[in-house]
């Protein structure tokens, strides 16, 4: 459109050289001041832009398109016929990005919501986030580069989890199997009639062996006990992913070993038990112990193991300050690394009745373990349990 524009302005001079007149002369002035008149257009327009995208997170399965709110707010009476903003996508999981150019009018007095869709292959926060918008004029002879007091660079994001992968087997309850806890859930109630967890009005189905006589006399209301969850009597997952050096990390790898966390800890918390997920980053050398009440609660538990998937080799002093002494029903250690120290980990330190080892290859591998481990090769290509005991 320059070079058009500057063909325009070489003919409209030979045209006021060749015919000196009014006309000519009008015509030449016109468009040599076209680029001026575009930028004060802009300019003024410019200062009453508010952009940036709808702080509105969300969590989706893998593949599915997820939606990015853009608010294009003009309060000016101009319009402004082409802006092209540029949002730079990130996703976490691959650590690779791309930048994308979106070109839209910004109508005069009005309010705009652009849906840009998105889906990604792998598992991860995919944000996005302006990284800068230019304005033109309606030939597109005048650019403006709108300043960043204009619009928000605040990045929002996305997170694509795991298909949920049930386990074909029953959820062993070692609820009667002689642990001895002092430690109970905040959030859940349980079956320890050593302590209780409070007081709810009746509802059909409740047993009667739980029935509050003496407050339920004092009024028109039938009500019942509610026990206490052991702490130790929950399923521990300890968590080891070996990030490999090459430049190229092996995706296939690290979704199966999320997804067999996510599943794992769904599938306890679904069916009633109390799980714990416990790991370590080597990044900041801290070891992180986290009790999701809730599926709801595990998506950002989720979401801070991907921040620390790179550095997430276990380190034994950690995770003894942690868990160490730690009673539990069952200990289920998943980890890509065949030296793993975890499962030596568990069975020293970690008092349990049930303890498993999943290692996650590219094709069966057999491993040195601790006596009474049930152990599991699960191949990344296709991350199946066939059976587990937790």
């Amino acid at each position: 459109m320059i070079f058009l524009y500057i063909l325009l302005i070489v003919i409209a001079l030979l045209f006021y050289v060749l015919y000196n007149g009014p006309v000519s002369f009008y015509l030449f002035f016109f468009l040599l001041i076209l680029p001026v008149v575009g930028f004060i257009w802009l300019f003024i327009a410019s200062r009453r832009i508010k952009i940036g995208f709808r702080s509105d997170s969300r969590v989706y399965p893998k593949g599915h398109d997820s939606p990015f709110l853009l608010s294009l707010e003009n309060k000016s009476p101009l319009l402004i016929p082409n802006a092209v903003i540029f949002v730079r996508y990130l996703n976490s999981l691959t650590n690779k990005g791309s930048v994308i150019k979106i070109v839209t009018p910004i109508y005069a007095k009005n309010t705009q919501l652009l849906r840009i869709s998105v889906t990604s292959e792998h598992y991860g926060s995919i944000s996005a986030n302006i990284e800068k918008i230019k304005l033109f004029d309606f030939l597109k002879i005048t650019r403006l580069k709108l300043s960043s007091k204009r619009f928000s660079r605040t990045p929002v994001s996305v997170t694509f989890i795991p298909e949920y992968i049930p386990l074909d087997n029953n959820v062993t309850n070692y609820a009667d199997y002689g642990l001895e806890s002092d430690r109970f859930s905040e959030h859940k109630p349980g079956d320890d009639p050593s302590e209780l967890f409070g007081i709810r009005e009746y509802q059909p189905g409740d047993a009667v062996s739980r029935m509050h006589w003496k407050l339920s006399s004092r009024s028109d209301t039938m009500y019942v006990k509610e026990f206490s969850a052991p702490i130790e009597k929950n399923c521990v997952i300890l968590c080891e992913y070996h990030y490999p050096t090459a430049k190229r990390p092996d995706l296939q790898d690290a979704q199966a070993f999320l997804t067999l966390v996510y599943s794992l800890a769904c599938e306890i918390i679904s069916r009633g038990h109390i799980c714990e997920i416990c790991w370590c980053n080597g990044s900041s050398e801290e070891a992180f112990r986290t009790l999701p009440e809730s599926e709801e609660a595990i998506i950002p538990v989720f979401q801070e193991m991907l921040d620390h998937l790179r550095h997430m080799d276990a380190d034994e002093g950690k995770l003894l300050s942690q868990i160490g002494g730690t009673a539990c029903a069952s200990a289920t250690v998943i980890t890509n690394h065949p030296d793993s120290i975890l499962p030596e980990f568990a069975a020293g330190r970690i008092t349990a009745n049930q303890r498993n080892v999943l290692l996650i290859a590219e094709e069966s591998v057999q491993m040195q373990l601790p006596p009474d481990t049930d152990y599991q090769c699960i191949l990344a290509r296709n991350p199946h349990v066939d059976h587990l005991i937790v």
